[in-house]
């Protein structure tokens, strides 16, 4: 498969760097936040650098409980009788809710049903909350209700794992055997960034990164450098992220990042692994791949459905066989590829001269979907 543009580009930006430039180009600056830019633009935030104080990275998703959980049997006697059954969450799993409904199996005889929730972040493992109640009909599995949401998993690996264990009351006692402990972990359900208040969701990656009064995330770029962006949460499959992006003055590199992670970042500031689709005023694009700092193509191509210079909207549907893609609403194509299955998503630009030519990002989104965004 013939490389993209933007993938010579990008290898010659390492080459570059890597033999002849010893002291990279200062960083671009912006003006401090109540005061205008070169643009005009007003800067009402600035994205502060993410500090990690725990990095989560990417594990395999198969093993996304926390390390430490043990799986104990209750010791049961001959007399004594079976604990209800966890139904959901089921054992290893990924939810999306802060409000998960427990279910579990029904006890004869059983008037009440007590569940305790423990995170499994802190070591020993801490109780978060105790539900009680009768479970409601259990005739299609008992339920109880949580009053208390639960934090989801994200950047810096200090929430969203979790056990959970249910036990009966019967006669006016209650049982000392529990069941089992399942283990969850709890991922965010999506999200929508319109970049008119100042956020916490996002972390510049490298570079600088303000909020404008216009509502746009914005960034001058940094020579020979990729600036980008993170947002704090992971994701599974099964999603559409979409971001509204525009490049003005240069047809260098403008990024999108998607089940992807950055650190220990490339030479060029480039993420290490995930994919990644870019997009050139001059209509090239690039849909591919990095596997531990290694870049692969996908496909790759010219198109004119990228505006010039213009407001361009990149939409990406995950799925758990491959990528769908579209630019501007028009449909680009579906890419067969399971390499990664979680990950983080991100956006940025490449800047290989001095002419000023900032990135501005409207908004961005994320949305768990099996649904064709559109025909």
């Amino acid at each position: 498969m013939k490389s993209s543009k933007w993938l010579l580009s990008l290898l010659v930006v390492i080459l570059i760097m890597s033999f002849t430039i010893t002291t990279v180009g200062a960083n671009s600056e912006l003006p401090p936040v109540g005061e205008r830019d070169e643009d005009g633009d007003l800067v009402v935030d600035v994205l502060q650098p993410l500090k990690l104080e725990n990095e989560a990275g990417l594990p395999d998703l198969d093993m996304l409980q926390a390390p430490g959980v043990e799986e104990m049997q209750p010791d049961l006697q001959p007399d004594v009788m079976d604990p209800p059954n966890p139904t959901y969450p089921a054992d290893g799993t990924v939810i999306y809710e802060k409000y998960p409904v427990y279910g579990f199996t029904e006890v004869p005889g059983a008037t009440r049903y007590q569940v305790e929730v423990y995170s499994t972040i802190p070591e020993p493992d801490v109780l978060v909350y105790k539900i009680r109640g009768t479970g409601g009909d259990c005739s299609c599995g008992c339920k109880l209700y949580p009053t208390l949401p639960l934090k989801v998993y994200d950047l810096n690996n200090k929430n969203g794992f979790y056990k959970w264990r249910v036990r009966a009351k019967v006669d006016g006692e209650w049982s000392a055997v529990w069941s089992v402990f399942d283990t969850f972990t709890v991922f965010k359900n999506g999200f929508k960034s319109s970049f008119n208040v100042p956020t916490k969701v996002w972390y510049p990656v490298y570079g600088t990164w303000v909020l404008t009064d216009a509502g746009f995330a914005k960034t001058p770029g940094d020579l020979y450098q990729l600036s980008s962006a993170i947002n704090r949460f992971p994701f599974t499959t099964s999603f559409v992220y979409e971001v509204m992006m525009k490049r003005k003055n240069s047809d260098a590199e403008n990024i999108v990042f998607f089940q992807a992670w950055p650190w220990d970042l490339l030479p060029n500031k480039l993420w290490r692994t995930g994919y990644f689709l870019t997009y050139m005023n001059d209509g090239h694009w690039a849909l591919g791949k990095i596997v531990d700092g290694t870049i692969e193509g996908i496909n790759s191509g010219t198109t004119t459905n990228i505006v010039p210079y213009g407001w361009n909207k990149i939409t990406i549907m995950r799925t758990p066989t491959g990528i769908g893609l579209w630019i501007n609403e028009n449909y680009m194509g579906y890419y067969p590829d399971t390499t990664f299955t979680w990950g983080y998503v991100g956006f940025g630009m490449g800047k290989a001269d001095d002419v000023r030519s900032p990135l501005l990002v409207d908004w961005a989104r994320l949305k768990y979907t099996s649904e064709i965004p559109y025909p």
